[in-house]
């Protein structure tokens, strides 16, 4: 070959820098002609030689005339597969005249416009001493990765001898490498496992390719491959194993499956329909619920479009709702309604890793009777408020602890004469109204029966100064574990009703005083006749001593029993009052039978007490209580005409307080007359005229005092009424 003179910038030399730099690797250009276009600067390491010296040289010089007639064949074999590379070992004469030994590599390049030529790659072998060192750093940088692997790395023999092994590897037969080497691997394994991978390593011989299985053994995963490395002559010399451990992932894979079985079971058993949809509305999935409501199969509804199977009206709003949750990528709840049936629909777009909105969940729930309820519920509410607005009484909601009001009507205002906004503002205003003498007892009251329905009657002092009665009524309302959530009750201004229930007290006060003037002044008589007889024989004695030390306690005596019988009828005759203080029920008994004695002698009636000892002071008005008694005993009398036994019993009931009875042997009570004894103007004593108020005015006291009482009655046997006081 002859060389010709071209200008070096033909080359490209950037992309042979890299080559360039490498002083082992020669890198010749040749043109179709086979004339040297270019040399790397391996040419001064290799063959003693400059650029210019090796352009300028023959190509025979540096070759043998055999080597240089294979060269050419491959530059023929080359020019015939462009892209293809042809290799072949040779002789260089360098320019010491000394021949050495290189591999020289052939490639066509022709057809790469930055190249248009041959490429000659020429490297020197390495020496036994570069390969062995080479070897072993390769080695070690091949066991440093196999041993930096979580997983198992093997290498074996065809016939399963193990030539090496990484630390996972023997981690996982728990012994040590050393040991590992050199035995036979299907030894090592379970027989069924052994004969799979012995199936793996006989397939990969045979086809002298990869073989790789996922396999499933006594619970576990492994993902098993075999890689064959062959020798020069072709053949399997050794094969290379790799076991990855995909038990954790098979129990993920299981524990993903049971909980997408859950869900699945979940979404199906929910009575709703629920889907789940792509951006653009076609179903991924759906629930038996959806399958049912939309009645079609669910192999027909997945991978349809959800806007195809709903009625026009729905389709539009929901798929501008749908629309809307996926611009913005946020969840969205509406109501719509489609022919009388009325739906809650819940949107929830799932945002993918790449900020864009890739699917949403949906669910329907048909709330038409939830609806209906709450336009009912709506509607009484408004004619609660509007009936509410026009009662006179203030309907109330609290708190169990009366610190937050939930509601208060209109009509506390006109009660209590202050706004309810206020009231809502400060809870505290309520305690504040309370009259001063009432507010201890109203709120221990409260403490103790809050958790019962129950009532109390109290002052109020309004604004202005005025002072009037209230009658509250409560009610506890519980929550379905029984816990206390809110009192709720109603405030009456009940002054004009205690008024004319005084008026009828004192009414009935006064038709009673002429029954008992007889006895009065029966009983006033005694007591005075003493004394006059006693003034009488001091004023025939004036100088004895001795009569006077005599008489002075006996006329103390007539008098305080005189004082005892006026102040007993002045307590009957006065207008009664509830002021509560403490009262003896006993003392108050005694003092109401000693008013009636004569009446109830001359009627023929005898008296009988059964009365415990240690009874307690009760809380209550014993100007009232004396009216009660009364009224009872002159109506156990006048049920008894032709005499007979009145039994009263004054004795401890269970529930702390004090229980009355007064007990007669008279004509009793019909069957048909007992409903209305405590009807107002209702009366049997028409002889007698009778007002027909005693009862009312008993059980309008009775009542004043948080009590109840009771009447038994058997014709021709007798009445009991029973009075129960806390």
């Amino acid at each position: 070959m002859q060389n010709q003179d071209q200008d070096d910038q033909t080359v490209d030399q950037d992309l042979f820098r890299s080559l360039a730099e490498s002083p082992r690797n020669l890198t010749v250009l040749l043109d179709e002609q086979e004339h040297v276009l270019y040399a790397s600067p391996a040419a001064q390491e290799l063959l003693g030689l400059t650029l210019e010296q090796f352009r300028t040289r023959e190509v025979d010089a540096h070759l043998p005339s055999d080597d240089l007639l294979v060269i050419r064949e491959l530059l023929v074999k080359a020019r015939e597969q462009p892209g293809d590379e042809f290799g072949m070992a040779v002789r260089l004469r360098g320019a010491d005249g000394e021949w050495r030994r290189a591999t020289v590599y052939i490639s066509n390049q022709l057809n790469d416009p930055r190249v248009h030529a041959f490429v000659v790659t020429a490297h020197q072998p390495l020496t036994l001493p570069q390969l062995t060192a080479r070897f072993r750093e390769r080695e070690q940088t091949l066991r440093a990765l196999l041993d930096a692997s979580p997983e198992a790395a093997l290498l074996i023999s065809p016939d399963g001898t193990i030539l090496a092994a990484n630390e996972t590897a023997a981690t996982r037969f728990g012994e040590s490498v050393e040991s590992l080497l050199g035995t036979q691997l299907f030894a090592r394994l379970p027989a069924d496992l052994a004969g799979l991978r012995r199936g793996y390593v006989q397939e990969a011989i045979s086809t002298g390719r990869p073989v790789r299985r996922v396999e499933l053994w006594n619970w576990h995963k492994f993902d098993v491959s075999v890689v064959p490395v062959l020798g020069m002559d072709g053949q399997v010399k050794s094969l290379a194993v790799y076991g990855h451990d995909l038990t954790s992932q098979l129990a993920a894979e299981r524990e993903l499956q049971d909980r997408e079985a859950a869900l699945r079971a979940l979404l199906d058993a929910n009575p709703e329909p629920a889907m789940l949809l792509t951006a653009d509305g076609i179903i991924l999935s759906a629930n038996q619920a959806t399958v049912r409501r939309l009645g079609q199969p669910m192999d027909k509804l997945v991978g349809s479009n959800v806007f195809g199977w709903l009625p026009p009206e729905l389709s539009r709003t929901r798929k501008g709702m749908f629309e809307l949750a996926v611009r913005e990528q946020r969840e969205m709840h509406y109501r719509d309604e489609s022919r009388g049936t009325i739906y809650d629909n819940y949107v929830y777009p799932a945002v993918g890793a790449d900020g864009h909105v890739t699917k949403y969940a949906v669910f329907a729930v048909n709330v038409t009777e939830e609806a209906r309820a709450q336009h009912a519920l709506a509607a009484s509410e408004a004619r609660f408020q509007q009936m509410a607005s026009v009662i006179p009484v203030a309907f109330w909601m609290v708190s169990p602890d009366y610190k937050t009001n939930f509601y208060v009507s209109p009509a506390f205002e006109v009660i209590y004469g202050q706004s309810c906004q206020e009231l809502y503002r400060n809870p505290a205003l309520w305690r504040r109204s309370v009259h001063a003498e009432d507010l201890a007892r109203v709120e221990e009251w409260w403490r103790e029966h809050y958790r019962e329905p129950t009532e109390v009657e109290y002052r109020i002092v309004r604004p202005d100064g005025t002072v009037r009665w209230v009658r509250d009524v409560s009610f506890p309302v519980l929550d379905e574990s029984g816990h206390l959530i809110m009192l709720t009750g109603a405030s009456e201004d009940v002054t004009e009703r205690r008024a004319r229930d005084a008026q009828l007290a004192q009414s009935d006060k006064l038709a009673g005083l002429g029954l008992l003037a007889g006895g009065v002044a029966h009983q006033l008589r005694n007591p005075l006749a003493i004394i006059s007889s006693w003034v009488q024989l001091l004023e025939e004695h004036p100088e004895d001593a001795r009569l006077r030390q005599e008489s002075l306690p006996r006329i103390r005596a007539a008098a305080d029993r005189a004082s005892r019988v006026i102040e007993a009828l002045l307590k009957f005759s006065r207008p009664g009052e509830l002021v509560v203080a403490p009262v003896d029920v006993r003392q108050v008994l005694a003092e109401a039978l000693d008013l009636l004695a004569l009446h109830l002698g001359s009627s023929q009636v005898e008296v009988r007490r059964d009365w415990e000892e240690d009874i307690a002071e009760i809380q209550g008005s014993a100007d009232l209580l004396l009216q009660v008694f009364t009224n009872l005993a002159v109506n156990a009398c006048d049920a008894m005409p032709n005499g007979g036994t009145l039994t009263v019993t004054c004795k401890k009931n269970q529930e702390g307080g004090v229980c009355i009875q007064f007990a007669d042997t008279g004509q009793g009570i019909t069957p048909q007359d007992l409903p209305h004894v405590f009807d107002p103007f209702f009366t049997t004593r028409l002889s007698r005229q009778g007002t027909g108020l005693g009862l009312v005015v008993t059980h309008t006291i009775i009542q004043q005092h948080h009590g109840t009482i009771e009447v038994e009655s058997t014709v021709g046997m007798g009445t009991t009424f029973t009075v129960r006081l806390p």
